[in-house]
């Protein structure tokens, strides 16, 4: 696989559109430049997911690359 293009989004923002949706009680998936990952599910989610073929995998290591990573638009 190769990367075409990499827009970081700003780590600000990231923080806030996480905690919009703990104050929604919603799940959110997060995108790093190896794997997209949420912490949780629900069927909006999935059903997003579907468009593209994929599968919303759940990782407890959520809150670990949420201090750790760059993520992607």
């Amino acid at each position: 696989e190769e990367t075409l293009y990499k827009n970081p989004i700003p780590r600000q923002d990231i923080n806030q559109i996480v905690a919009n949706a703990r104050a929604l009680k919603r799940p959110v998936a997060i995108a790093t430049s190896d794997q997209i990952i949420a912490n949780g599910q629900d069927t909006d989610l999935v059903d997003y997911f579907a468009f593209a073929r994929q599968e919303v995998m759940v990782s407890d290591e959520f809150e670990h690359l949420m201090l750790m990573n760059r993520f992607f638009k």
